[in-house]
């Protein structure tokens, strides 16, 4: 057993004063800011196609809906969105899980494809059913950049910067938002297509699809979890990693995390 002095678990504090005394950026590398970057305008797509919906939605609905279902839009309202959320919960777990066993780079870049492909095919709706099924599929795509967006960050930035990365990172969504709201004053003001200019917030929605390229050749892929997968450490915690790497076949992730003890309590499951 080594002693007390040589245990890797023992720092010298005046290395630890000098740590503290860094700048929170210190040491970050073009790559840090790449994923920043490219996760921040994840969120902010997510922001933007989210308050979109919810300005837009009475203006679609007064166009798509039959006469005797456009006298109770607000029940239609709440369908829309909340197949939207629907999805947008379910896209979630997808993402987050599929991007355990392709990367993260790769299931974000899917991802935005995905969001931007949905999101202007729901500018062609015909009818309602077109326009939730829509919704729903481009809540997936939501869901599914948002948590695979959070992975990249949290595993790439050091533990000293990640608070901040995270804060900008989850500012995204605010922009969205105001840029969604911009889009709308310029295309309502201007009212090319008079009751269908609904239709040109979702069109604007589909050019993200394009970021995708940047995120190809711009950014790289999480090296934490590559090496996990190297290492065969596929439990939830660390706790647990011994554990699962003595495992013939690499358990479902999803399933690990209610399976231990201790990646139950930090969810607060009993």
């Amino acid at each position: 057993m080594a002693s007390r002095h040589n245990s890797p678990l023992v720092h010298d504090p005046s290395t630890l004063i000098r740590a503290s005394r860094l700048p929170w950026h210190h040491g970050l590398t073009a790559n840090h800011f790449r994923i920043l970057f490219a996760s921040f305008l994840g969120w902010t797509f997510d922001g933007y196609e989210t308050y979109a919906l919810y300005i837009v939605l009475p203006f679609a609905l007064q166009d798509i809906l039959p006469p005797v279902q456009a006298e109770s839009t607000a029940v239609w309202a709440g369908i829309a969105i909340g197949t939207t959320l629907l999805g947008w919960g379910i896209g979630g777990l997808i993402g987050g899980t599929l991007a355990d066993y392709i990367g993260r780079k790769r299931m974000m870049l899917y991802s935005v494809l995905l969001y931007g492909t949905f999101t202007g095919l729901t500018a062609l709706s015909t009818n309602f059913t077109m326009f939730a099924d829509l919704r729903f599929l481009t809540g997936l795509a939501l869901g599914s950049e948002w948590s695979t967006g959070v992975a990249l960050v949290a595993e790439t930035w050091p533990d000293r910067a990640r608070a901040k990365g995270c804060g900008f990172l989850q500012s995204g969504f605010g922009w969205g938002a105001l840029l969604a709201s911009v889009a709308w004053w310029i295309i309502g003001g201007l009212n090319p297509l008079g009751s269908h200019s609904w239709r040109l917030i979702f069109v604007v929605g589909a050019l993200p699809a394009f970021f995708a390229l940047y995120i190809r050749r711009a950014i790289q892929e999480s090296e934490k979890g590559v090496q996990a997968v190297r290492e065969r450490r596929w439990a939830a915690t660390e706790e647990n990693s011994g554990i699962a790497a003595k495992a013939p076949r690499r358990p479902f992730t999803l399933v690990e995390i209610f399976r231990e003890g201790e990646s139950r309590r930090r969810n607060g499951i009993r």
